[in-house]
């Protein structure tokens, strides 16, 4: 429902032989939403640093609040969180982004 948190999980894990660090971003995209404002294509809207050990698999996690939707919609003057489609999208780049998942806000 619009204003509830949205918690995003994934998995990083480290395929390689060496311990490295990875920085996971969280992009949100809105598809149709009321009211119809112009957004980015992609915004972001968290990122985490973590160091992964060879072989290791880290569970990453976000949490988007009712702030992370707002929008200022001039018909009412006042911000609020729209309802529609939004897609999040997880990678280590904005143009790797090889994870996504697809909610409505009702």
């Amino acid at each position: 429902s619009a204003g509830q948190e949205v918690v995003v999980q994934v998995d990083v894990t480290n395929t390689g032989k060496r311990a490295g660090e990875e920085v996971a971003q969280l992009y949100l995209s809105t598809g149709e939403i009321t009211p119809a404002v112009a957004m980015p294509v992609k915004q972001l809207r968290g990122f985490s640093k973590v160091m992964i050990q060879p072989g290791e698999t880290r569970t990453v996690s976000f949490t988007l609040g009712a702030d992370e939707f707002y929008v200022f919609d001039p018909e009412t003057v006042g911000y609020r969180v729209p309802t529609g489609s939004y897609t999040d999208h997880v990678g280590g780049a904005s143009d790797k982004l090889p994870l996504s998942v697809d909610f409505e806000n009702v």
